[in-house]
């Protein structure tokens, strides 16, 4: 199966057959070896914790 399709200045083709590989940039760096993913119902669900460095940090703060 073959979908091609044409939008302003992007144009997509995509094949549902062979290996299929798409990268992404994240904002953040990630812990790899915790990720996870899982398929279910035509959907791609993909978790990836973010490294103790990337958290942001709470601070409290007492209003008067």
């Amino acid at each position: 199966m073959e979908r091609e399709h044409t939008d302003g200045r992007y144009h997509i083709l995509e094949c549902a057959y062979g290996s299929f590989e798409r990268a992404l940039p994240l904002p953040d760096d990630v812990i790899a070896d915790e990720a996870r993913a899982s398929y279910k119902r035509g959907v791609l669900r993909i978790e990836l914790p973010k490294s103790s460095a990337a958290r942001r940090h709470r601070i409290n703060v007492k209003v008067q």
